[in-house]
């Protein structure tokens, strides 16, 4: 069709910019608006195939999706009108270029997740996410549309940095003849990455036809990742074989928000347009399945709507924190690492990361849930997981916190043992990411193995000291049981909260390595006996309010257990009062250890 002529009356072909087995796209003036707009006429005359496109197109109004604004006829032929974008698609960049950096692709790829995470939410699938389906305009802006299809013939082309055609971006399951998900365009976005970054898909070239790549998707055989750099990660979680194993794509966006460097608003698609879903046959054969996504590019899934999630933590006394940690990330940055289950509150999880052959030279790296602060800095939307907040590095650590969907929070934090020189924020910014796939699937995982009955663990702090036995003890005049509040426990109730200023009163149950008498007790922190068990004094000034505190270590009981490079650890209770009376030091600390002396008493026996 030769340009200058003008369709409907209206929309002047001014220049053929894209053609594919679908259809074939022009660049035209909008003759009573003055605008540039694309417009698609089907390749084979199907009216019904622009017809459908136009239906679904028009409730995606999303700044990372291409815009369907009408469907004219002109001779009886039906065309598309969309929205123009001075662009390359992605596969033409590739071609032109070569692979792209690491952080090009993420800032790519974050705006691609935000696109799927919103036609998710809808639960529409795409079903054709690969670098031909790709805008990218000159300001970085990358876009999803049906631009650029290839066809099955596109498959065999090979040489230089050549894209292969769709069967080199099918998810494993979509291969085997399952219905496509909102997984497989996570699959396929993490392949449109690949292909991004390394320069051919996961796949291979195609060279050896499309069913040898649709073999080896089925089968897990991916290529090698040679430059991903800090896309690795990302990319073996959006290409795993098994789907229930992939993240979300909001969760994707989150991952690369943190490599790009940026973090744009998710974009949620309008809800007020009514759409009605198109039954999907789920495709019996791999060929079939290759069909089906080759013959449009965005279906529904007809599909009960997903129930409320009821939270990430699920019962916090069972949850384990170091399902949130892959030891593989962490080797990454050190000659070795190792996971410390042991350490610290029962909620946490800690992995030691050795950066030389001294034994000190550790990264120190943690996850811990708990309670969210009083002042989120965030609001929190029930059912949604929080965007990684991304906090600089600060006196030697490096924070990244994330609240679930339950309103609980995540911390993830990296030191250096040493406080030397030591890439904090990477790891943390890692660890965030694994743990936000992870959490991104649902509930925690379970611990593999329950707490031991003699354990601290299977206790709970708030049944160690009762309103009355505060009040009593620290014997603040004016102050009684009555004005106390309830008591407050921390999540899992390994810790508790009584009163309010002025007294305060505290119990937490943790893990720590064994304590010497000989080395641990100084004129700072004195060594007692409390009801048989040795048990530490320590003062000082709390962080917030500066107000005087006394507390009191007690050594509940020894245990073996080869974690972290140690097998020797203890249990411990650590008993805290902190008052504004202006008594002095040994009378705080008598009041503590009065309290102390309570809570043994409620400990079981050997």
């Amino acid at each position: 069709m030769p340009s200058d002529h003008v369709i409907a009356g209206r929309y002047r072909l001014d220049e053929q910019i894209g053609s594919g087995a679908m259809g074939i796209v022009w660049r035209a003036t909008d003759i009573e608006l003055g605008r540039t707009v694309a417009l698609k006429q089907s390749q084979d005359g199907d009216n019904g195939q622009i017809r459908r496109e136009a239906r679904i197109g028009a409730g995606l109004h999303h700044p990372n999706v291409i815009t369907v604004f009408d469907t004219v006829v002109d001779d009886a032929r039906r065309w598309l009108v969309m929205e123009y974008m001075p662009s390359r698609n992605l596969s033409a960049m590739l071609d032109e270029t070569g692979p792209l950096q690491p952080a090009t692709v993420a800032r790519v790829g974050a705006q691609l997740a935000n696109a799927l995470a919103a036609m998710h939410e809808l639960d529409m699938v795409h079903r054709d996410v690969k670098p031909g389906n790709v805008l990218v305009s000159d300001k970085g802006v990358a876009k999803l549309t049906d631009l650029g299809i290839a066809r099955w013939a596109d498959v065999t082309a090979t040489g230089g940095s050549q894209m292969v055609g769709t069967p080199g971006y099918l998810a494993p399951e979509v291969v085997d003849g399952h219905e496509a998900t909102a997984a497989a365009d996570v699959y396929s976005l993490g392949a449109t990455l690949f292909a991004s970054v390394e320069g051919v898909s996961p796949t291979g070239t195609g060279e050896h036809g499309p069913f040898a790549q649709m073999r080896r998707a089925a089968n897990g055989d991916l290529e090698p990742l040679r430059h991903a750099g800090p896309l690795e990660p990302v990319l073996l979680q959006m290409l795993d074989k098994d789907m229930a194993k992939r993240p979300t794509a909001r969760a994707v966006k989150a991952m690369l928000d943190g490599i790009a460097g940026d973090t744009e608003p998710m974009e949620p698609l309008p809800r007020k347009r009514l759409v009605k879903r198109k039954r999907i046959m789920v495709a019996v054969a791999a060929v079939v399945a290759v069909a089906a996504v080759a013959a449009a590019t965005i279906y529904f899934v007809d599909r009960p709507a997903p129930a409320a999630m009821t939270g990430n933590v699920g019962d916090p006394r069972t949850a384990d924190p170091c399902s949130l940690i892959n030891i593989g990330t962490t080797n990454r940055f050190g000659i070795l690492s190792t996971l410390d289950s042991e350490f610290g509150a029962f909620l946490r999880c800690g992995v030691l990361i050795k950066q030389s052959d001294d034994n000190q030279d550790l990264i120190d790296a943690r996850v811990e849930l708990t309670l969210p602060e009083e002042y989120a800095s965030q609001p929190h939307v029930p059912g949604q997981l929080s965007d990684i907040e991304r906090a600089p590095e600060k006196d030697g650590e490096c924070k990244r916190t994330i609240y679930l969907s339950d309103g609980k929070l995540l911390t993830i934090a990296a030191t250096h043992k040493q406080k030397k020189p030591a890439p904090l924020c990477a790891v943390a910014e890692a660890m965030a990411n694994d743990a936000y796939a992870t959490l991104s699937r649902g509930t925690i995982p379970r611990r593999k193995e329950p707490i031991p009955a003699n354990s601290i663990g299977s206790m709970k702090a708030c049944e160690m000291l009762t309103p009355e036995e505060v009040a009593q003890i620290a014997a603040v005049p004016g102050f009684t049981a009555d004005k106390f509040r309830p008591p407050e426990p921390d999540l899992g109730n390994w810790a508790c909260w009584w009163g309010d200023d002025p007294v305060e009163a505290d119990v937490a149950f943790e893990r720590n390595y064994p304590l010497d008498p000989d080395e641990d007790a100084d004129e700072d922190t004195l060594l007692l006996k409390i009801g048989g068990h040795d048990a530490y004094r320590d003062t000082g000034k709390s962080g917030d309010d500066k107000h005087d505190f006394c507390e009191i270590t007690i050594v509940y009981r020894d245990y073996q257990k080869d974690v972290a490079w140690n097998d020797e650890w203890q249990e411990m209770v650590k008993v805290t009062l902190e008052t504004q009376e202006n008594i002095t030091e040994e009378q705080l600390c008598a009041k503590s250890v009065r309290l102390a002396e309570r809570v043994v008493a409620r400990l079981p026996k050997g």
